[in-house]
């Protein structure tokens, strides 16, 4: 709980919410935890101020990462059960649920579970590209008329 000197200088730590409020701060929780809001749009969401949903990041991790976990292992098992369910229609002729429609579940939910487990959801290459002195001049030439 705040001392009443840190209550007066305005530093929020989601203490007062979670006791007096629980569900609001379940909420806060869980929006932090699923990683795809920014802090301004949490607070939006929550009724809460900004400054307080920085405070819970800050102080309540313990709070908020078996959330994340939590919600990792919705999403790997989602993913499963979605490709599981995907190699089904492919040999039912009946379905209901569009082959395309559970492969794009599969690949966010695949997505937002990497996310939350902290690895990479993308891999990207960076090459240096070295530019030779006669493609160095003929990129210059070109400029000189556009900054004129």
């Amino acid at each position: 709980m705040l001392s009443k000197a840190e209550a007066q200088q305005g530093i929020c730590t989601g203490d007062r919410l979670k006791h007096y409020d629980a569900p609001r701060y379940e909420l806060v929780c869980q929006l932090l935890a699923e990683g795809s809001l920014s802090q301004r749009q949490v607070s939006r969401i929550a009724g809460v101020s900004r400054n307080l949903v920085a405070g819970i990041v800050k102080t309540q991790v313990s709070d908020i990462e078996p959330l994340k976990q939590r919600i990792a292992g919705q999403a790997r098992n989602l993913a499963q059960l979605c490709i599981e369910r995907a190699t089904e229609l492919v040999l039912d002729d009946d379905a209901k649920v569009g082959l395309r429609d559970l492969m794009i579940a599969a690949g966010v939910a695949a997505d937002k579970s990497q996310l939350l487990a902290g690895q990479a959801t993308s891999i990207q290459e960076f090459r240096p590209v070295d530019p030779g002195e006669d493609e160095f001049e003929q990129a210059l030439r070109k400029a000189r008329p556009a900054a004129r």
